[in-house]
């Protein structure tokens, strides 16, 4: 997965004066800012750089207004979750990589919990398509975030 990230970027910054990570699209360039480094667990710091590196590429993918119940009009969401890095936006292929970590890796359970948790979030916070979310969540976490009629089987 980490090839992927590389083979977006031409560079990756430790930006001081950012206060969010971001991609530079223009230049090819993620910045990361001081708190990115403070994440406890190496997968949620690659979940930063999978998020990021998705920005990059052709075409270039930006976030859309959130219209997801509850977080008012952030303007940082997904449209929708795909189960493809190509086809989804930046939160969705992070969403997509955290839970392969949360159910198939051999890494500590406290980091698989934690990825688990950041899918979660990401499901009811950073999707649009809250149906398509519940989909995810049944196929990824066994269970579903939004009670749609996407019931778990």
């Amino acid at each position: 997965m980490l090839r992927w990230v590389g083979r977006r970027m031409k560079g990756l910054e430790y930006d001081l004066n950012a206060s969010y990570a971001y991609a530079d699209q223009a230049k090819g360039v993620l910045h990361l800012t001081k708190a990115d480094f403070k994440l406890e667990l190496g997968a949620d710091l690659a979940g930063q750089l999978i998020h990021e590196a998705r920005h990059l590429g052709i075409p270039a993918y930006g976030h859309v207004p959130c219209t997801v119940p509850g977080v008012g009009s952030d303007p940082s969401c997904d449209p929708t979750i795909a189960e493809d890095f190509d086809g989804g936006g930046s939160h969705a292929i992070a969403a997509l990589w955290l839970s392969w970590i949360a159910n198939r890796s051999e890494w500590p359970y406290s980091a698989r919990k934690s990825a688990e948790k950041t899918v979660e979030w990401v499901l009811k916070n950073r999707i649009n398509d809250t149906y398509n979310a519940d989909r995810f969540a049944c196929r990824y976490l066994g269970r579903n975030v939004w009670n749609t009629r996407a019931a778990c089987r």
